[in-house]
């Protein structure tokens, strides 16, 4: 046997009870609805409509065969299965298209689901047992079934089959499953509508009425309109006071929705679409805005095949459009970056998202049902919280720091804001509270610093971090007497490197430039990417001798050009390369940053004029 409900103990229970709705199921069935909208506006087969359906239940409940019966009628004579899907391994009902004999077993069941308040599910494992005659001849294990109300006429019945094995579904199941079939006795009671439309307009237009939908009769060429007393109603108007016309509607469409709406119906009267169906906001009567379903049928052309006459529905589906809506806000709230704790009124958590689990450490599971206690990092006293708790009653809420302590034991300073949660009595029944962990605002800020002042490719400082230290050692130079050098180095022949082996293969090169120059300094001295394949060596806490600081700068550039002078293995390449390398000595604020950095670039290319591979100095009688 397949589970698919499981034990809840009694405590959680009564906490899941006490939230709203369960997030999680809502955002499913709001997927699985949206979905059943979407096969129920592809078509204006109704055939077409219910085998969609049909395919979405196989994959949404993982069965093996799901059906439609009609009638639902305890006292009718024969029943039929007009419409089943099944999977390719368990054959269809030998039922299907043909009407059967009631007996009273059958009859019995048609009579528990007209009765029951939802979906029934049958089972060896379940209160109600499989009749012998489906479990045998049908190979069915197990099966859930609800009877379908549509406005008209006769109830119907929507099941579905586990052959392979027996599954229990639980209660999140058997309540998407019942509101699956809501869905689809609203949709078949559109259809039925239709149907009786072709048959009898004015007995169409009534139960059309009856069904709770409005009317509307239009005439395109002319412009003239009827529109039933549902239709106005809908929209607040008394039967008389709405113009006779389809201009009115249309001044009556929401400014951000005519264009749209418009053009789907030009479309469909030029054939580009099968039907006419949209969705729009539409102006009451008080100046408020009703979100509607218009669905119209083309009837009559002319001879010119003009549009003459197109009839159709307005359904009010404002409730469902807020509800989407405040799903959709609901969710996006819930898992935003802060994290959210919910308790009830006794401090119980009841609920956390995904980033309180990010900043605590701890998981829902873990923290459901505790108090909130148990994140303390007992870095404030008792004073501390009376404090607190006590502006929560008075205010409404708190706003401030706390140190808290994660699951690993790390304490961290967080922002927390507590909002009490009232109902109508002005009585306390929840708490809301959102964290901020302060510690990764830090991180954040590192990031932007590295992203600032530090090579992407190399990690190496940058060009503005490198005149930044430039700057602070030009200072320190004067305040200590001694002296400082610049190395300005430059790859040779990278760019045909570039252009044979790739750029990928010329990063590579550049991140092994990087760390081996890096191995040539001391602590302290720098090494950036100064562009391309340029780098900058900056020498500190030189000699404040002039030439025991020129031989000093020459050690480093001399090893430099050994380092960098050694085989590379870039992927699968051996790659030589060699460097070109000019220095500059600076002592104090003599010169500004740039000149010397201007000194420094020309010393290179001295270097490359002289045969690449070599390292000169600056040499203020060649400028």
């Amino acid at each position: 046997m397949e589970t698919r409900a499981c034990k809840i103990p009694s405590s959680k229970m009564k906490i899941e009870q006490q939230l709203p709705h369960d997030l999680a199921y809502r955002l499913r069935l709001l997927d699985v609805l949206d979905r059943i909208t979407q096969v129920s506006l592809a078509s204006e087969n109704m055939e077409d409509v219910m085998r969609g359906v049909l395919d979405l239940i196989l994959e949404v409940f993982n069965a093996d065969r799901a059906w439609f019966l009609y009638p639902c009628d305890p006292d009718a004579p024969s029943w039929k299965v007009p419409l089943e899907h099944t999977r390719p391994k368990w054959p269809g009902l030998f039922a299907q298209g043909v009407d059967i004999p009631m007996d009273s077993g059958i009859s019995n069941i048609f009579s528990d689901l007209l009765g029951a308040n939802g979906t029934v599910q049958y089972g060896p494992n379940t209160d109600c047992p499989l009749p012998p005659l489906v479990a045998e001849q049908f190979s069915v294990k197990s099966q859930m079934m609800i009877a379908l109300r549509p406005k008209i006429g006769n109830a119907w019945v929507f099941g579905l089959h586990h052959c392979e094995s027996e599954v229990i579904h639980d209660k999140d199941d058997l309540q998407l499953f019942t509101s699956i079939a809501h869905r689809i006795s609203d949709t078949l009671s559109v259809f039925i509508s239709t149907q009786q439309l072709r048959e009898s307009e004015e007995r169409w237009k009534f139960a059309l009425e009856g069904a709770g939908d409005g009317v509307w009769d239009w005439n395109p060429k002319t412009d003239e309109a009827s529109y039933s007393k549902r239709w106005k109603q809908m929209i607040g108007y008394a039967e008389h006071e709405f113009p006779d016309s389809g201009a009115a509607w249309v001044d009556h469409l929401h400014p951000d929705d005519r264009d749209r709406v418009l053009s789907a119906g030009r479309d469909y009267f030029a054939g580009n679409q099968p039907f006419y169906v949209v969705e729009f906001r539409m102006r009451c009567k008080d100046g408020s805005w009703k979100w509607i379903l218009a669905r119209g049928k083309l009837f009559n052309r002319d001879a010119d095949g003009n549009p003459l006459r197109i009839i159709g529905t307005h359904t009010d589906i404002s409730e469902r459009k807020q509800a989407e809506q405040q799903l959709k806000i609901a969710a996006t709230a819930f898992e935003a970056q802060e994290g959210i704790m919910i308790t009830d009124a006794d401090n119980v958590i009841l609920r956390v998202n995904r980033s309180f689990t990010n900043i605590t450490g701890y998981t829902a599971a873990e923290v459901i049902g505790q108090n909130p206690r148990m994140l303390g990092s007992d870095r404030h006293d008792a004073g501390y919280f009376e404090a607190m708790w006590k502006d929560v009653e008075t205010n409404g809420g708190w706003d401030g720091e706390i140190w808290n302590r994660r699951k690993s034991g790390e304490v961290f300073p967080e922002r927390i804001t507590i909002t009490a949660v009232k109902d109508q009595n002005n009585i306390v029944t929840n708490y809301v509270a959102t964290i901020v962990d302060f510690t990764m605002n830090k991180a954040s800020e590192e990031k932007i610093k590295k992203l600032a002042f530090y090579d992407h490719l190399t990690l190496l400082p940058n060009r503005q971090l490198l005149m930044d230290r430039l700057k602070h050692a030009l200072s320190c130079s004067a305040r200590n007497g001694r002296q400082g050098a610049l190395l300005f180095i430059d790859l040779d022949n990278f760019k045909a490197l570039n252009d044979t082996l790739g750029h990928s293969i010329g990063d590579l090169l550049l991140q092994q430039v990087a760390q081996r120059l890096e191995t040539c300094v001391r602590e302290g001295d720098t090494v950036s990417r100064f562009g391309g394949d340029e780098f900058v060596v900056l020498l500190e806490n030189l000699s404040d001798n002039a030439v025991e600081s020129a031989a000093q700068t020459e050690t480093v550039g001399m090893k430099i050009l050994a380092s960098l002078n050694t085989p590379y293995l870039l992927a699968e390449h051996e790659y030589r390369s060699t460097s070109s390398i000019g220095a500059t000595l600076f002592n104090g604020h003599q010169q500004a940053p740039e000149v010397i950095l201007v000194q420094a670039d020309q010393a290179m290319y001295q270097a490359k004029n002289a045969g690449r591979n070599a390292l000169r100095f600056f040499e203020p009688q060649e400028c």
